[in-house]
């Protein structure tokens, strides 16, 4: 793995921005494709990358990286601060580990997605994502997935209604009989129609919000279900080869790239709380309407308190 490593942090330390004619990073792709095509070993280093790599690509690796591993940006927070600061136990052969030491950007997963299907072919056979493991790493999402929506929090948001009557309940059993049978037609329309309601819950608890309170845990529970079940898609996109796994590989190198900060932890759900406050004081403009000195004091002090919180 420490090999890999450095042929990658070699590869990636080009520019993926185009300068003159071309773009520095896909050059040296295109150089180290060539390198290992004509090497008098190339059969072996093939079969040894490629075994580097499916050792490398967990299930962990698919189905956590680049997710917040908390539901509430508090705890997620002082972890991520904790992993700066102090040194944990690495996996030897994950890739979570090899990325994090390359400290990758978002222009990287651009990079990715933007390769064309002739740039990769090379590597096709080398880096390809076993479908197993997928459906695997679906499998454990999934049940991520209805623990975080069928948690209190979240279902107190219409607490009138049966907990066995959310999508999120049978989510794990329709990913369940995809993965047993991928090609399965009837299978496969259950679990769209269940991701569809999936959808359609948060956004039903997205409105409700509105009327009934939000905080900062709620919206952030809300985008851990959103991200966790674009994940799902991209898992099951790619284990039944209904889509490439560049798709995959962007959204992992994405997640890798923004899951270090602590300020994009709380940038989202803030920039969200916020366009709640608006709106719902918009449709109650009334009350901050001032019709006489003391009132424009008293509106002035509740917006310098507010300004404080």
């Amino acid at each position: 793995m420490p090999a890999l490593e450095r042929v990658l942090a070699w590869l990636l330390d080009a520019s993926p921005a185009t300068e003159g004619f071309e773009i520095p990073r896909n050059r040296r792709l295109a150089i180290l494709a060539q390198v290992l095509a004509e090497h008098p070993s190339a059969p072996g280093l093939k079969k040894q990358l490629q075994e580097t790599w499916r050792r490398g690509l967990t299930i962990r690796f698919l189905a956590e990286t680049g997710l917040p591993a908390n539901v509430t940006p508090g705890r997620e927070t002082i972890d991520r601060l904790v992993d700066r600061v102090v040194p944990r136990l690495e996996p030897e052969h994950d890739f979570s580990t090899v990325l994090g030491h390359l400290r990758l950007s978002d222009a990287d997963a651009t990079w990715i997605s933007g390769l064309t299907a002739e740039q990769m072919k090379p590597w096709k056979a080398i880096v390809s994502v076993p479908r197993e493991r997928c459906l695997e790493a679906m499998n454990i999402v999934a049940i991520r997935i209805s623990a975080v929506g069928l948690s209190r929090p979240f279902l107190s948001i219409e607490p009138e209604r049966d907990d066995a009557g959310s999508p999120f309940f049978r989510l794990t059993r329709m990913v369940h009989g995809v993965t047993d049978d991928p090609e399965g037609a009837e299978r496969w329309e259950a679990w769209e129609e269940c991701r569809e309601a999936c959808r359609r819950e948060l956004e039903r608890a997205d409105e409700l919000a509105d009327t009934r309170g939000v905080s900062t845990d709620l919206i952030y529970r809300m985008e851990f279900l959103d991200a966790q079940l674009s994940r799902l898609d991209r898992l099951l996109e790619a284990g039944t080869g209904r889509e490439t796994a560049k798709a995959l590989a962007s959204d992992l190198l994405h997640g890798t790239a923004r899951g270090r900060g602590v300020r994009v932890i709380w940038h989202t759900a803030l920039k969200r709380l916020a366009r709640k406050v608006t709106e719902h004081t918009g449709e109650h403009g009334e009350h901050y309407v001032a019709s006489n000195r003391l009132e424009w004091r008293l509106i002035g002090q509740s917006a310098c308190w507010g300004g404080v919180v």
